[in-house]
């Protein structure tokens, strides 16, 4: 099962010979590693190559470890030849790797986390192309389509995924806007709705998972979407509507997503903060693109 995540690792790879490469180039003697350069930007080819599917490696961890390791001793010739230390750093990665896959790779856990890593790995590069919009509305915008995009083709056929409006419950109280809002497939909304790419209004016991979307998520963008979800009217007719969900099961589901943000560590602290607050609706998780994810009493 390990070999379903090797993408993940060989992503983290090239990042880290990019890293390298611009480390060598602004190296005060530079000129002295452009052979190695050469060397590194084959190997990036050769993975990505993999990558695409265009390379029959069987054992692309090893076999790229092997590479990386030969770059590496060229480089360490050059640093003993200067006098000068100037040490790589790329077989970490595959050494990780293969620690990892030894260590865990059968586990239920292991799978888990590798997996959510990988998808927000695949989310970021989509983010990382939306980036090149002048306008930072419009990045706001273009995140929370790819986010919407992906929920519609990932998600079970019995729900669907909707540009959020506001959720309502029977006494009329309704939320802030919200931005992604999962729900039945055969619910019928409320007006004002238009399409699939139109805002939703919804009643309370049809929202499944509410989601805030933010392009750029620090501690006051995170106040903000934290403050939206508790907005959410209670649903205190839950254990009329779904008996068998209580006691055991908070509805709905509540998520903030970000393309980037500042720490996680930052963004826990302030997490810890609000619950003592205020808290209607706990949330379940939130997740940068670009720096990882918190779940509910467990950063990772």
């Amino acid at each position: 099962m390990f070999e379903n995540f090797i993408p993940y690792f060989m992503k983290l790879a090239i990042e880290q010979i990019t890293i390298e490469q611009i480390r060598l180039l602004k190296w005060q003697k530079g000129n002295e590693y452009l052979p190695l350069i050469a060397d590194l930007v084959k190997l990036s080819l050769e993975m990505q190559e993999w990558l695409l599917g265009k390379s029959t490696i069987r054992n692309p961890i090893r076999s790229f470890k092997i590479k990386a390791l030969r770059i590496e001793a060229k480089a360490d010739k050059i640093s003993e030849k200067l006098w000068i230390a100037n040490k790589l750093n790329i077989v970490s990665v595959f050494e990780y790797a293969e620690q990892e896959e030894k260590r865990t790779s059968k586990t239920f856990e292991y799978q888990l986390k590798i997996n959510f890593n990988l998808q927000r790995q695949r989310l970021l590069e989509q983010v990382r192309g939306a980036r090149l919009l002048k306008n930072n509305n419009d990045l706001g915008e273009e995140v929370e389509k790819i986010f919407l995009e992906y929920f519609n083709k990932n998600l079970d056929s019995d729900v669907i995924a909707v540009r959020g409006g506001h959720v309502f419950d029977l006494d009329n109280n309704q939320s802030n806007q919200m931005d992604i809002i999962i729900i039945p497939s055969k619910m019928l909304s409320m007006c004002p709705s238009d399409t699939l790419t139109g805002k939703y209004n919804v009643l309370i016991d049809n929202v499944v998972a509410a989601f805030s979307i933010k392009s750029t998520l620090n501690k006051k963008s995170f106040k903000g979407a934290w403050n939206d979800i508790q907005s959410i009217p209670v649903f205190k007719e839950k254990d009329d509507f779904y008996p068998n969900l209580k006691d055991e099961h908070t509805w709905p589901l509540c998520f903030i997503l970000s393309a980037n943000s500042e720490s996680i560590r930052i963004l826990n602290q302030e997490w810890d903060k609000l619950i003592e607050e205020n808290e209607n609706h706990p949330l379940q998780l939130f997740m940068s693109l670009d720096k990882g994810y918190s779940l509910a009493g467990n950063a990772s």
